[in-house]
């Protein structure tokens, strides 16, 4: 019998609530705001939007920010796949895995413009056998919280 492990990638398979306070703070400093406006930010992600359209909308409101909404949202996913991380162990249990025969897969509900480069550029592709991002599959889905998926 085929073994098969599935993993989310957000806060799963990478940090990615460490990365999204370093882009935060680099936004913060590019709008002339100061550590409110960083912490406002990290609160907001916290509250799980699974669609980064809303949660911009809510950011350029809040800041009455001239710019688009596509625009914030261009700018947040230029260098995030490049601020994620996934710890070293993360990676060994990956290949671990790989090793004893199973096949490890990624299913996200991140969109795929935002989740696939992470996936890429960290390397899990090289410890997965594929990628599936499912984050308008299911009307009404909501993001995974750290107590389970909502």
């Amino acid at each position: 019998m085929q073994r098969l492990a599935l993993f989310d990638l957000d806060d799963t398979l990478v940090d990615l609530d460490a990365a999204f306070a370093v882009r935060a703070a680099e936004f913060a400093g590019a709008h002339g705001l100061g550590q409110q406006a960083v912490d406002w930010l990290v609160a907001l992600n916290r509250q799980g939007y699974p669609h980064r359209e809303v949660f911009f909308a809510k950011v350029r409101e809040h800041f009455a920010l001239a710019e688009p909404v596509e625009e914030l949202w261009r700018w947040y996913r230029r260098r995030m796949p490049y601020l994620v991380r996934c710890r070293p162990e993360v990676m060994e249990g990956l290949a671990r895995l790989r090793a004893d025969g199973w096949k490890v897969g990624i299913v996200t509900n991140g969109t795929a413009n935002s989740s696939r480069p992470v996936w890429l550029r960290r390397s899990t592709a090289v410890r997965c056998r594929g990628w599936r991002g499912c984050a308008n599959l299911i009307p009404g889905c909501l993001r995974s919280r750290p107590s389970g998926v909502v």
